[in-house]
């Protein structure tokens, strides 16, 4: 097992940060040990763990959203990983990263992806983001537009009515209360909807796995944030300085087309992509589309940027 050190981290003088090639996890439903394709990084307030794929071309980042972990982003690592560095980090609390502390906010979502970041990224990276991976995107690209390319946010969700803030504030008492297990099934109806059995029989397997494996208490905080964060970026948006794609299901009754014209309407360099049929988990269900809309929009962003490949 090899160690190393960041060298941005060294450069910035923050905090050495050391790493590992191999992350241990315990399956919680199973009770196993299995060892995962992770890299780790130490930071300030935690461990952070990735999967990686590619050597060559710019960077992208991939947030996962509430529940999940990096797994769920293999349909896009490997349409994208020939053309690019991709690298899938598990949220705080997830997978095998620590989770934060009780109180957290999104900021400080945002700030130990930025932390991990340092563990890996040479310069700036195209940031991406499903539903609360969408939230910590924008956070981060807010916190430090130097070090994202661009953004693309995936689901998110943006001033929800208050029946649906409501809805999830109690998904989210919930989650406290009852725990994961009580959750799952709803959740399930909730990403594909009581007329899509094919589709759900084929997809959701995997999806119950996840959830059923993620740390209890990361995903109650997590999720609490999600539930009660949806106009953390109201009058904000106006902010992102970066290109920024908004992309969402036409069949996503909660991250809704709406939302992701109205966050692309208040982006300066915002726009909007909704994807027919497609619901919650358009990139995992649906890959074609979203990673046609990834590519496209990455090329797009490089060119504006006038960055060429790197290694």
């Amino acid at each position: 097992m090899t160690s190393w050190s960041s060298p941005s981290a060294a450069r910035s003088g923050a905090a050495r940060i050391t790493g590992s090639a191999i992350a241990i996890r315990i399956s919680k439903s199973s009770g196993a040990m299995t060892f995962e394709a992770r890299h780790t990084v130490r930071t300030p307030t935690g461990r952070m763990a990735w999967r990686q794929w590619g050597t060559r071309g710019p960077l992208i980042v991939l947030l996962h959203g509430v529940g999940l972990n990096a797994d769920i982003w293999e349909p896009q690592a490997d349409a994208l990983s020939g053309t690019h560095r991709v690298f899938a980090v598990d949220l705080p609390g997830h997978g095998a990263s620590d989770p934060l502390q009780k109180g957290a906010g999104l900021e400080d979502f945002a700030g130990r992806i930025l932390a991990a970041m340092d563990g890996f990224a040479d310069g700036p990276v195209l940031l991406v983001g499903h539903s609360m991976g969408a939230l910590v995107t924008i956070a981060a690209a807010l916190a430090a537009p130097e070090r994202i390319r661009g953004i693309a946010a995936l689901n998110a969700v943006y001033c929800r009515t208050p029946s649906a803030r409501a809805a999830a504030e109690a998904r989210a008492a919930l989650l406290e209360q009852a725990g994961v297990m009580a959750s799952i099934e709803p959740t399930i109806e909730r990403w594909f909807g009581p007329g899509d059995a094919a589709r759900r029989d084929s997809h959701a397997s995997t999806l119950r796995a996840m959830l059923a494996d993620v740390d209890p208490v990361g995903y109650a905080r997590a999720y609490r944030i999600f539930a009660t964060q949806d106009r953390a970026f109201e009058g904000r948006m106006k902010d992102l300085a970066m290109p920024a794609l908004f992309l969402t299901g036409a069949d996503d009754p909660n991250s809704t087309p709406d939302m992701s014209r109205a966050m692309a309407d208040a982006a300066p360099r915002g726009e909007a992509l909704i994807v027919p049929g497609a619901r919650h988990m358009a990139g995992f269900v649906t890959p074609g589309p979203v990673n046609a809309a990834l590519h496209d929009f990455s090329a797009r962003v490089l060119a504006q940027s006038g960055a060429g490949e790197t290694t």
